[in-house]
């Protein structure tokens, strides 16, 4: 009987939260996904994106980790700057709330490239100072949650 490939588990979602990476969720279902300009999950025209800027990891247990690759640009998770080539646990963060998109979880994480929270990023956005920030809102599916995709 032949082998049937078995299809990746899908963990959760980056929303966008700009039209540079389109309006539309990006499904997460492989162990690990690398975000940048030549990356799984890419924004090729952004000026503040590295070719391998973040490594996202889903361990067996359900954790995500964020790395950030990139030695140019900065990435900031949560408000906070991630320091170069060292995981850290992504989680949801109550102080997002009032930065989350509709539709979203109020504490879900929020990861931001260049651009330290997303309250300066929107302002920078809507006033046209800053050009192609990027960020995402992590959609993270519980372990007990998760389907097919």
């Amino acid at each position: 009987m032949p082998k049937r490939d078995r299809q990746p588990e899908h963990w959760g979602s980056l929303v966008p939260h700009n039209s540079m990476h389109g309006r539309r969720p990006v499904p997460l279902s492989s162990r690990t996904v690398v975000i940048g300009k030549e990356g799984d999950v890419r924004a090729p025209s952004n000026p503040h994106l590295s070719r391998h800027h973040i490594r996202l990891e889903r361990e067996g247990d359900g954790n995500v980790y964020a790395t950030h690759l990139s030695a140019l640009n900065s990435t900031w998770l949560n408000g906070k700057r991630l320091e170069h080539d060292r995981r850290t646990l992504v989680e949801p963060c109550a102080g997002n709330a009032p930065y989350s998109l509709s539709g979203e979880a109020p504490d879900a994480p929020l990861l931001f490239v260049s651009v330290p929270n997303a309250a300066s990023a929107r302002a920078a956005c809507e006033e046209r100072k800053l050009n192609g920030w990027c960020g995402w809102s992590l959609r993270l599916e519980r372990a007990g949650d998760c389907v097919a995709a």
